[in-house]
C-alpha cells in the first residue's frame, strides 16, 4: 500500500518530506529514508498511524495524517433502546452485538465515565447485568477486533423513583 502526501504551494521547489510511524501511542518514530511525497507500507497487521511532515524553505509546515488498518468489517449496535429505566433496586441488562469476517476475534470492555473502579461481573462480554446506583449514569462497551478496529455503544441508565 502506497500513502501520498499531496501538497500544494506557490514555490514547490524545495519541499521537504519526512515521514513516521506510530502503533497508536501518539509517539511517532522517524522512518529513515522515508523523505518523499510518497512511502510504500511493505504489510499491514493491525492498526497503524503515519504522519508525514512537509515542510517548504521558508518554514511553513504541515502535518498529513494516515490510519492503517486490516479491514474485518467490524460491525456493532446495541441491543434495545440506548435509554434504560428501572425501577430502584431494579436489575438493568445492557447488550451489544457484534460481528466480523470469519476468524477474527472480537473483544468487549464495558465501563463508564461516572464510577471510578467500576468493573460489574461479564465487564469482558457482550452483556453486562448490573443494579444502578444512581440515576442518568453513562455506560459504555467498546468493542474491538484483533486488528484494533474498534467501536463504542453507549447506554443511559436512568432509574426511575417516580419523584413527583
Amino acid at each position: 500500500m502506497t500513502l501520498k502526501a499531496n501538497v500544494s504551494a506557490v514555490d514547490t521547489s524545495q519541499i521537504k518530506y519526512q515521514w513516521y510511524h506510530s502503533e497508536g501511542s501518539w509517539s511517532y518514530t522517524k522512518i529513515e529514508g522515508a523523505d518523499t511525497a510518497e512511502y510504500t507500507v511493505s504489510s499491514v497487521t493491525g492498526k497503524d498511524e503515519y504522519r508525514c511532515n512537509v515542510e517548504d524553505q521558508y518554514g511553513n509546515y504541515e502535518y498529513l495524517y494516515f490510519n492503517v488498518s486490516v479491514q474485518t468489517h467490524l460491525e456493532v449496535d446495541s441491543v434495545g433502546e440506548d435509554d434504560k429505566y428501572v425501577s430502584p433496586g431494579e436489575e438493568v441488562t445492557l447488550q451489544v452485538q457484534a460481528s466480523a469476517d470469519e476468524g477474527v476475534g472480537i473483544h468487549y470492555k464495558w465501563n463508564t465515565y461516572d464510577i471510578d473502579g467500576w468493573n460489574p461481573e461479564g465487564a469482558d462480554t457482550a452483556e453486562v447485568k448490573f443494579v444502578p446506583q444512581k440515576s442518568g449514569y453513562e455506560y459504555y462497551c467498546e468493542v474491538s477486533d484483533d486488528y484494533g478496529n474498534s467501536e463504542t455503544v453507549y447506554y443511559i441508565v436512568y432509574i426511575d423513583n417516580q419523584l413527583k
